[in-house]
């Protein structure tokens, strides 16, 4: 039987992409300025500040990787780059739980935990994190309801952010 293979997408990624430009403009003339008329101690504080940016930057572009579900796992891709891949046998347990997107806004959320931690990794339990805010969200949820069922890997649920989390089969709508 051939892998089933589906691309859930966050929307804001050219966007955020452009906003990177229109700021890495700013800075990179402003620097320019700066080295001209010799002033290096607002040049390294620039040049502090353009890297925070860029970090701050760099960190909400990944979190807008799509995500991809295959028979053999979960990864998350930018732009056809895949960064970060677990097989479904690597997961050891799936937490859902509420984040709040601001104005009173809330959606779902998703810590994918990996049996064996991965190395180099970005977080120490070397988890896979994201938002359930994508396009195609109810066939993502059937989608991992059906590989969470198939692989037995454990899932617990929080219906409130401070609420005490209960063991679930299934995901959240």
């Amino acid at each position: 039987m051939p892998d089933t293979h589906t691309r859930f997408v966050f929307g804001g990624k050219n966007q955020i992409l452009i906003g990177m430009v229109v700021l890495l403009s700013i800075f990179g003339c402003f620097g320019i300025l700066s080295a001209i008329r010799g002033e290096l101690d607002f040049l390294k504080a620039f040049l502090f500040f353009f890297l925070l940016f860029l970090s701050i930057f760099g960190l909400v572009l990944i979190s807008r990787s799509d995500v991809v579900l295959t028979d053999q796992g979960i990864s998350r891709c930018l732009w056809g780059w895949t960064w970060k891949a677990m097989s479904w046998e690597n997961v050891q347990r799936i937490a859902e739980f509420p984040v709040s997107k601001g104005s009173r806004a809330e959606v779902r959320a998703l810590n994918i935990f990996p049996k064996i931690k991965p190395s180099p990794r970005f977080t120490p339990s070397g988890k896979m994190f994201f938002t359930m805010d994508m396009n195609g969200l109810p066939e993502f949820i059937e989608r991992m309801n059906g590989y969470i069922s198939l692989h037995e890997i454990g899932l617990t649920v929080r219906d409130t952010p401070l609420g005490e989390p209960r063991t679930s089969t299934r995901l959240s709508a």
